[in-house]
């Protein structure tokens, strides 16, 4: 039964939401299946199985109700409450979204991801003092955890403290160099400070990684 569960994981995971794979309405059946049923005391099949209703196109309630029924089975389920946290955000119910990933950030030390969100959360709520806290404590805590940089890096851009930006960005890109959105962001950084040998370059990586919008600041050669 546990190797049938990581083949499972293995079936479900890498999605995209809205574009349905064979593999996972496969993996989806399973989980209906009657085989599983003795499984369902467990959060973890659960959790799969709204990763497999979200990555399917099923309805956002649908696969709410299916986390809430994996966190309900298992309280450490950190994974179950981010991804609440990711639909609340998604559909601006910020207050549940705060909750969540509040939770997410309890249950699973040293994961960032759902530290970055709740910044971000706390950014739509107009809480600017909040949002920089967390992300300040986020790289603290995990110094090399380039999504941290990047959306630090993100924040003094957008406020204007460009130098700032420029730091924070350049260390994103250091610690993840296929991170073609942190490129972008420290081209436009460098843009802002007229540095623009560094912004090309900066601009041509993104572009090489897959950021389209940087195409017109890195022409392409005659």
């Amino acid at each position: 039964m546990v190797a049938a569960l990581q083949k499972l994981v293995t079936q479900i995971q890498d999605g995209e939401v809205g574009k349905p794979r064979l593999e996972q309405a496969e993996a989806l059946k399973i989980l209906e299946s009657e085989q599983l049923q003795q499984l369902l005391d467990y959060g973890e099949v659960w959790l799969l199985k709204a990763m497999a209703l979200r990555f399917q196109g099923a309805p956002t309630e649908e696969v709410v109700k299916t986390l809430e029924e994996a966190v309900s089975r298992c309280d450490e389920l950190t994974a179950g409450y981010y991804l609440l946290g990711q639909l609340h955000f998604a559909h601006n119910k910020l207050v549940p979204a705060v909750r969540m990933l509040k939770r997410a950030i309890a249950t699973g030390e040293g994961y960032g991801d759902p530290q970055v969100l709740l910044a971000q959360v706390y950014l739509r709520k107009g809480d600017k003092p909040r949002a920089i806290a967390r992300l300040n404590e986020l790289i603290q805590d995990i110094p090399d955890y380039a999504p941290g940089y990047r959306a630090r890096g993100a924040y003094h851009l957008k406020e204007g403290a460009v130098p700032q930006a420029i730091v924070d960005l350049s260390r994103a890109t250091e610690l993840a160099p296929k991170d073609g959105k942190a490129f972008l962001l420290l081209g436009k950084a460098h843009l802002e400070a007229h540095n623009e040998a560094e912004a090309r370059a900066a601009m041509c990586a993104a572009k090489a990684l897959g950021e389209a919008s940087a195409a017109r600041l890195c022409p392409s050669a005659p």
